[in-house]
């Protein structure tokens, strides 16, 4: 039994590391329950040590796109792209509706990049486009989409700070005026409609 709350957070997350373990293992061994790991990891480690942190993270995004490849996740995207999109501007904004819903699924833009990149990186070969510029578009619709969202991590800061200074603003009085990733993604979608690459 840990007295310690955070010396626990730091064994669970080297333990989950060490041994590639499950959350649901994890929780057996140390005798605590799956939530318990899951705040630990997610909540606690992140002040505690922030380096272990990001690489419990990293293992644990690993694992959720193997899980959803191993059931015909990718591929079942990968068939969507090359159904509805044609040649490489299509290829090109498939990669950013890609990474878009991504971010939409996860709130979280690097998590939706890592996620998003083995698809993007078939779907860039497949259609002819550079890595550099696969890269690119990862990580400027993963940009727009977050900003956009209304339960991303900018909004909610925005909506905190709004709060703190005593005005009662939702995320739907916001988003009209988010000027910035609206022109990002028109110019970005000008920029594949008009390259003549």
């Amino acid at each position: 039994m840990y007295t310690n709350i955070e010396e626990r957070a730091c064994d669970l997350a080297v333990y989950i590391i060490e041994n590639r373990a499950t959350v649901r293992a994890a929780a057996k061994q140390f005798n605590v329950s799956k939530s318990t790991v899951h705040k630990d990891l997610t909540e606690r480690l992140k002040t505690v040590n922030p380096a272990l942190y990001h690489q419990v993270r990293e293992l644990l995004v690993a694992s959720l796109c193997g899980l959803i490849r191993a059931y015909g996740g990718f591929e079942s995207i990968l068939a969507f792209i090359r159904r509805v999109f044609r040649g490489k501007r299509g290829g090109q904004i498939g990669i950013g509706l890609l990474v878009g819903l991504m971010d939409i699924a996860t709130a979280n833009n690097t998590v939706a990049i890592v996620m998003a990149g083995p698809i993007a990186k078939e779907v860039a070969e497949e259609y002819g486009i550079s890595p550099k510029r696969s890269a690119s578009l990862l990580d400027t619709f993963s940009c727009i989409f977050q900003g956009i969202i209304p339960y991303g991590a900018q909004m909610l800061v925005a909506l905190s700070t709004c709060a703190t200074l005593g005005y009662a603003v939702s995320a739907f009085d916001i988003i009209p005026l988010l000027f910035y990733p609206f022109l990002l993604c028109l110019s970005s979608l000008l920029f594949i409609l008009f390259d003549h690459q």
